[in-house]
């Protein structure tokens, strides 16, 4: 695996201290991505830790925020969900207050897995981050699950058919989703061969989508499940049509 630059951050937020960090070298061509973990799933994590290194490789920089909830005590401690969802709003809005402080240019892409997507929607609702494009992945997001549908921005929602929330999401899913049947929670199926084999799919998939502005996801998600040779022998076909189309094109203007 590649070495980035690391840099560690720390942002004063209404509950405490946020860690983060940002990661590679800044330059002007470069896009930030902000990715907002898990109440209990960091950035270390496989679905996160190899889409960061995604983003690195496609000269991005990024920043990841390395606190978790549930080693917050006071959240854990919480009464109500109400409370608990209250008190990361707070530090959802001061958060990206720094972050917009910090990178004044904004940011690019912004992800969110499980807790983090709803800080994505509570910042959108505040106006407080404006992004170019989102990645819902795994999202949890309460009394916001229309935002998925209501918000202007490129986005992709990553969920499984055995999350429990995969219900309430449905009705606000884009064509552009990935769906991943029996998939729970965690992205994982019961089998743990096949949840290795879905982590690959995951990451090809949103790799691509991020550096495509106008892919046909569809079309996207069929190629990733063909094999080389299959890929192999697609191309060769569209060569040999290229061919075909060009002969044609000849003869009409013989």
């Amino acid at each position: 695996m590649a070495h980035f630059k690391v840099e560690p951050i720390t942002f004063n937020v209404p509950s405490g201290e946020i860690r983060a960090s940002i990661l590679g070298e800044k330059s002007t061509a470069c896009r930030l991505a902000a990715i907002l973990p898990g109440a209990g799933y960091s950035c270390k994590q496989p679905l996160l830790h190899f889409l960061v290194q995604a983003f690195l490789q496609s000269g991005d920089q990024v920043l990841t925020v390395d606190s978790l909830y549930s080693e917050d005590k006071t959240w854990l401690s919480i009464p109500t969900k109400e409370a608990a969802l209250s008190y990361v709003e707070n530090d959802t809005e001061s958060l990206f207050q720094h972050i917009h402080s910090r990178f004044p240019e904004g940011i690019h892409t912004l992800v969110g897995h499980s807790l983090g997507t709803y800080s994505i929607a509570c910042a959108l609702a505040k106006e407080v981050v404006d992004p170019s494009q989102i990645i819902w992945q795994c999202p949890s997001l309460h009394n916001k699950w229309a935002t998925l549908k209501n918000c202007d921005k490129r986005a992709l929602i990553i969920i499984g058919t055995a999350d429990p929330r995969y219900e309430l999401a449905a009705p606000f899913l884009s064509n552009s989703s990935f769906i991943a049947e029996n998939a729970d929670h965690d992205m994982e199926v019961p089998d743990p061969i096949h949840s290795i084999e879905l982590l690959k799919r995951i990451t090809d998939y949103t790799r691509t989508w991020i550096n495509e502005t106008d892919v046909d996801i569809s079309q996207l998600e069929r190629n990733i499940k063909l094999s080389p040779d299959q890929r192999l022998f697609e191309h060769q076909a569209a060569l040999e049509l290229c061919d075909e189309l060009a002969r044609a094109g000849q003869r009409i203007h013989e």
